[in-house]
């Protein structure tokens, strides 16, 4: 999965976008900010409204399924190559 995803640090942020960006961008996409020690929130940011921005905050050990189910609903991957990588992260 590691084609496909192009990502960058704020400070704190993973920011992540489907395609390669110049820089400054201002397009979409999904930001995973830590909000304790055990909690990471993913907002994808597709409109300077806080209030309509897709977002949902984790368990941090949840990360990685969160993530996998936000790259399927918007079908960033093929639910195959999603189902391949999900299969890796069970115990």
């Amino acid at each position: 999965m590691g084609k496909g995803l192009f990502g960058w640090t704020s400070m704190l942020d993973l920011c992540i976008v489907q395609t390669e960006v110049s820089y400054p961008y201002d397009g979409p996409l999904l930001r995973l900010s830590p909000v304790s020690d055990h909690q990471i929130e993913f907002r994808y940011i597709d409109t300077h409204d806080k209030a309509q921005q897709w977002h949902r905050t984790v368990d941090a050990e949840q990360a990685l399924p969160r993530l996998i189910k936000f790259l399927d609903q918007l079908r960033w991957f093929p639910a195959d190559v999603l189902a391949s990588v999900g299969s890796d992260t069970r115990p």
